[in-house]
């Protein structure tokens, strides 16, 4: 196997691990040093510290997908559902002596990329998807804080948010958009949608964007030095034709295969639908929706 990289042919399985990396980090953006604005806090109860009972973990544990595949530590989901009841009190220790100190694991910020080919030419690294394999014990951990968080945040996530949220789906989301074009061309109103592009701002948003909104949800304390910790460090290598690439660093973006990387990306985008008062926004995990009608009427 070959591959083409930047205009660049490689064969070695190592070099063609290297290539995959380096084609997938370069989408990464990095912090600026620009100045951003001020949030204003919203309205909304304190949310700085976490405790998890073992029953938590527990359930956690038992709600794994026993055929996952395992992250760089190699540690299986089935194992870990297997042992449940005897691993579930030391893996209470350790996270909550996580979330205390506000220290993610250097160990579990590593990401493991695999390769699934998406269409056309397989010689070329920009025709293949980027599978990010975690730690399953840092995912057991995250399901517990996204409990806890999205209890803490779930009445304030703005109504036209249909992406990652228990009960909704990209099908609720096409119901309402088809509902409220219907009634604007029902009224005689010209109706436009633009439709936005999000896939690969999962990768570029800043990690200073996504605390600031964490700040603005009144996340604080060593709940947010937490998740400080668990955003910035990151690093991935890829995995490919039996050989790893080296390491390279994550600058920027939700993490891949992770289980808060969506809700976070949610507050990130949470305030656009307020932002457009002449039309209605609608966004899931698909290219979010942006309808906008006119008074212009139709004439048969």
């Amino acid at each position: 196997m070959g591959v083409t990289s930047v205009r660049k042919v490689v064969s070695s399985s190592v070099d063609i691990a290297e290539a995959f990396n380096q084609h997938f980090a370069s989408v990464f953006s990095g912090d600026t040093e620009e100045p951003r604005p001020q949030l204003p806090t919203i309205s909304c109860p304190v949310l700085q510290d976490i405790s998890l009972s073992p029953c938590e973990v527990a359930a956690a544990v038992l709600s794994l997908d026993g055929s996952k595949a395992t992250g760089p530590d190699e540690i299986s989901a089935r194992l870990l559902k297997e042992t449940d009841e005897q691993i579930a009190p030391s893996l209470t220790l350790l996270y909550n002596k996580s979330l205390e100190t506000g220290v993610f694991p250097d160990e579990w910020k590593l990401a493991n990329i695999v390769l699934i080919h998406k269409k056309d030419n397989k010689d070329h690294v920009e025709n293949y998807r980027p599978i990010s394999l975690l730690s399953i014990i840092s995912k057991i951990l995250e399901r517990c804080v996204l409990i806890r968080l999205r209890d803490h945040l779930l009445l304030m996530l703005d109504r036209a948010q249909h992406g990652f949220i228990p009960g909704k789906s990209c099908v609720t989301q096409l119901v309402e958009v088809i509902d409220y074009i219907g009634s604007l061309l029902d009224s005689g109103k010209q109706t436009d949608v633009i439709y936005l592009d999000m896939s690969k701002a999962f990768d570029k948003v800043q990690h200073s964007l996504i605390l600031d909104k964490l700040r603005q949800y009144n996340i604080s304390g060593n709940l947010l030095n937490w998740f400080t910790s668990y955003l910035r460090g990151r690093r991935q290598h890829v995995t490919v034709l039996g050989a790893t690439s080296k390491e390279r660093k994550v600058t920027s973006g939700v993490p891949q295969g992770s289980i808060l990387g969506p809700m976070l990306f949610l507050l990130y985008v949470n305030d656009l639908p307020k932002t457009v008062n002449t039309s209605k926004v609608e966004a899931s995990g698909q290219p979010a929706r942006h309808c906008w009608s006119s008074k212009r009427h139709y004439h048969s």
